[in-house]
């Protein structure tokens, strides 16, 4: 019996074997599997507790289109998004409890009070079902967003998943001091000759506790800060935008501006970041945290350059009295949410007006102490560090190649070498003035060599503007100034020339221009009497030859430069030849291409346009026949 029910049991299993493999679908060699296409983004906040301040809910990732295999969860897209972008997250059979920026920003389920948490929207609507669950369709929008309270959140009774601020990233032309390492290529006038463009009034002359900014130039505007005010003007100096900042910066301050955002630095160290469009506010930081050794609290003072990379501000402080500073810090922060990533800290000198550069993983800075350090930029690890033996460093460390510069305070300037691992080495040094806290200007003569460009003071209280030979440190020529030159300068490369721009801590105030290997500076503006003042302010250009800077009054002054020229030199090459009359020859057929600099080239009879009388005397001058007004 037991034999004939094992031999049944066999046969059954045969019969079912064929017959499951016989139902089996058959599948065509090389089929595709479908695709679906979503526009996809992450909503965040900052991390401000159950009783910080609520700013905007922003756009951690912006809407961008995602093509995944059809069937895939809006859970496993959102996994697969923040994996490639550096973010880490817990999530749990589909249920999100946090997410952590790349910079440490950790925005999870309670972390904004006790209704805070991660959702997600389907084409305006949150779907009663788990993410791991819902699988979206071509063409849907899925909107992962942070809300501070489940049962108050408007963006869901309104269905409208739209972040409070947008962040659009603008075109820059100067966006942080010594932008571009102070050197504009190729500027083309938008006048016919240098001239004042505008004055503007931050603040009021008598108002001396009110610190200034630098400038910075972001699309076709210009932003300035006035003690706790964002000034947002046109390049006519016509106000389009501002507001009203948390706090009020320092009596220097050196702003920044990255993918879309303005930051601002205060006076005690904390930042604030808004929106270069809207001006709408991202975060807020607090002031900088210093204790000694002893548990004495020390105030810190934010005066350097705010250095930026790859997602990441990088800037100083120090507890600063007349002329040292005592102690100090070195930040890292996130751009996207204001994470604190690392701090540095140095307990026996600071940092002011000086700044750091990115070369590779490494941030190269140097202090009052005089010792130039390299951080992993990443961790805030050290790398390496070389002492100046010279009285402390108050420039930004600037890099040409694989050589870095910076000034010291007794007036030397100082060369390094920096390899792929960050490691610092081949110190020189070479003394030009009295004094500098100069950032240099590394710009080619016409041998292509290089040359530092670098202010400073004389034993006199008289100001200097040196150039210096990249490769030796020789000083290869001084050109006087009538104060301190404390402003880094701006060099503007047109036609095979380089315009080197300048100030001087002394009224009136003036902006001085230099040609590179020349003997001589000259005044080119003068502010009006009313804007008259002290200055230790650096100039800053746009593309159209508008130079911006500031002084101790309160203002901010543009001024149009026009690059020296000949009548009749149409391609600016300083020399008339034929192939300017083919130029002005096409212009007259074609005025379309006709520059305000064009004109002033061109138009050699001086009647405001480009005609058959130009190109005729401009032929005649090449054969000889007339001389041409210089």
């Amino acid at each position: 019996m037991k034999k004939k029910l094992t031999s049944a049991l066999a046969v059954l299993m045969a019969v079912l074997t064929v017959v499951s493999f016989s139902s089996l679908p058959v599948f065509a060699e090389n089929e595709e599997t479908s695709e679906v296409t979503v526009t996809f983004s992450v909503m965040g906040d900052t991390a401000h507790g159950s009783n910080g301040t609520h700013y905007n809910f922003y756009n951690w990732i912006s809407p961008e289109s995602v093509t995944v295999a059809e069937g895939t969860s809006v859970a496993k897209i959102l996994t697969d998004v923040l994996d490639k972008k550096g973010f880490t997250y817990n999530m749990k059979s589909g249920y999100l409890s946090g997410i952590t920026s790349p910079g440490g920003c950790k925005l999870a389920e309670f972390t904004n009070g006790g209704g805070s948490g991660w959702m997600y929207a389907v084409n305006g609507s949150t779907p009663m079902v788990g993410a791991s669950a819902y699988r979206p369709k071509d063409g849907d929008t899925v909107t992962w967003f942070y809300v501070d309270s489940y049962s108050n959140d408007p963006r869901i009774s309104s269905g409208k998943f739209e972040p409070e601020i947008t962040l659009n990233n603008i075109e820059s032309q100067w966006d942080s001091y010594h932008a571009n390492n102070g050197v504009v290529k190729d500027s083309e006038a938008d006048c016919r000759s240098t001239s004042e463009n505008f004055t503007f009034q931050l603040k009021n002359a008598n108002e001396w506790g009110k610190g200034v900014s630098d400038p910075l130039i972001v699309g076709n505007n210009v932003y300035a800060v006035a003690g706790d005010l964002l000034y947002v003007l046109d390049s006519n100096g016509e106000p389009v935008n501002g507001v009203a900042l948390e706090k009020s910066i320092g009596y220097t301050s050196r702003l920044l501006y990255a993918d879309g955002v303005i930051v601002v630095p205060f006076a005690n160290g904390g930042l604030q970041a808004l929106s270069a469009e809207t001006l709408q506010t991202l975060w807020v930081t607090d002031d900088v945290s210093y204790t000694d050794n002893d548990g004495n609290s020390k105030t810190q003072q934010a005066l350097t350059t705010l250095t930026y990379d790859d997602g990441y501000i990088y800037y100083g402080t120090g507890c600063a009295d007349i002329s040292s500073t005592s102690c100090g810090v070195y930040k890292c922060v996130e751009l996207l949410t204001g994470k604190d990533v690392w701090q540095y800290t140095n307990d026996a000198s600071g940092y002011y007006w000086s700044g750091a550069v990115v070369s590779g993983d490494a941030l190269i800075f140097a202090g009052d102490d005089g010792i130039i350090t390299s951080l992993n930029k990443k961790t805030g690890e050290a790398i390496d560090s070389l002492s100046t033996g010279l009285n402390g460093v108050r420039s930004t460390v600037v890099m040409s190649g694989n050589t870095a510069y910076c000034t010291t305070r007794d007036g030397y300037i100082v060369s390094f070498s920096v390899d792929s691992e960050g490691k610092l080495g081949d110190l020189k040094s070479a003394n030009f003035a009295k004094s500098s806290t100069c950032t240099p200007t590394v710009v080619n003569d016409t041998d292509g060599n290089a040359v530092v460009v670098v202010g400073g003071a004389t034993a006199d209280y008289k100001g200097i503007l040196a150039e210096i030979d990249g490769a030796t440190l020789e000083v290869k020529r001084t050109v006087s100034a009538i104060a301190d030159v404390k402003s880094a300068p701006v060099a503007d490369v047109v036609n095979g020339h380089t315009y080197i721009f300048y100030t001087a801590n002394k009224t009136p105030g003036s902006l001085y221009m230099h040609e590179l290997g020349s003997d001589t500076s000259e005044e080119i503006y003068t502010p009006d009497s009313s804007a008259q003042n002290y200055c230790m302010a650096s100039p800053v250009m746009d593309n159209n030859g508008h130079i911006y800077y500031t002084n101790d009054s309160g203002c901010l002054m543009s001024v149009n430069f026009v690059a020296p020229y000949l009548l009749g030199d149409a391609d600016g090459d300083g020399k008339v030849k034929v192939a300017d009359v083919v130029i002005i020859q096409r212009l007259i057929l074609s005025p379309d291409g006709l520059t305000p600099a064009l004109l002033a080239r061109c138009d050699v009879n001086g009647d405001g346009k480009v005609s058959v009388v130009d190109a005729v005397m401009v032929l005649r001058h090449i054969m000889g026949y007339q001389e041409l007004q210089k």
